[in-house]
């Protein structure tokens, strides 16, 4: 697996990115953290410079790689923070490793009520496909000019680095789209999950993915929990919301208060 690592703090924090993404879709985050903290970016299974290996691409084996990242810098203490899929990630392994992740940040995580469960089907597999294929036979300045105009708020940066990482994508990420996280799963994860737990969530309209359902099952499972809308944003918070978002993590991750909602 490959990473990234940025900064010389004692603490440590493990971002995972989304799907399609890869680790430095996290720069803009780490480098106002380095200062203070250790921050480690992987490139998750056919994503970056990780390589696919396997046709296999459910979220167990995922979960899988990023335990064995955690076993490889045995770490005593870590901060968690995840981005969509990352998101998800980070939970489970938050609920898996009680004793080490102190803190948990969940930037919009997969996560659906039953009656929004969408079963994926191969169509949207093959869509996926020639998605990730057509992004190949772009030229890196197309790409990037075409996700600035899709959002002209982004850091031209952060457009660059995403048209990046969707050109370093695996084929075979493609077979995960037809597989959403199952509610009983995700609602098992959260139950186990002990960290001070951080939530943003954007605009559902403006393409974000948790609702006020599911929210509200969070704050009625998780007691350490501290909820952050950004209404401004979509799905991809940090980029469409910035200032706010580091604000509150900042803020967040230099609490020491067991109760993060009272700091």
């Amino acid at each position: 697996m490959h990473y990234y690592r940025l900064g010389c703090g004692k603490k440590h924090i493990l971002m995972l990115h989304g799907r399609s993404e890869n680790g430095l879709c996290w720069l803009r985050t780490a480098d106002k953290l380095k200062q203070n903290y250790t921050i480690i970016m992987p490139d998750g299974r056919g994503h970056g410079l990780t390589r696919a290996e396997s046709r296999r691409f459910d979220l167990s084996l995922l979960v899988e790689d990023y335990e064995l990242l955690i076993e490889h810098f045995n770490f005593r203490e870590l901060m968690l923070a995840g981005h969509s899929m990352g998101a998800g990630i980070a939970a489970i392994l938050a609920g898996r490793y009680p004793g080490i992740v102190r803190k948990l940040v969940l930037l919009d995580p997969p996560w659906l009520m039953d009656g929004d469960y969408l079963e994926g089907d191969q169509s949207l597999v093959r869509r996926m496909r020639r998605f990730i294929e057509h992004q190949r036979q772009l030229s890196m300045d197309s790409l990037a000019a075409f996700i600035s105009l899709m959002h002209p708020a982004w850091q031209q940066s952060e457009c660059r680095q995403l048209a990046q990482a969707w050109q370093q994508m695996s084929l075979d990420v493609a077979i995960s789209f037809n597989s959403p996280v199952p509610v009983k799963q995700w609602q098992d994860s959260v139950c186990r999950i002990k960290a001070a737990t951080l939530l943003y969530t954007g605009d559902p309209v403006k393409g974000a993915i948790v609702k006020k359902d599911v929210v509200g099952y969070l704050k009625a499972h998780m007691s350490n929990l501290t909820h952050i809308f950004l209404p401004e944003s979509g799905h991809a918070l940090s980029r469409d919301c910035f200032d706010a978002y580091f604000r509150h993590l900042k803020s967040f991750l230099a609490c020491r208060h067991n109760l993060p909602q009272r700091c």
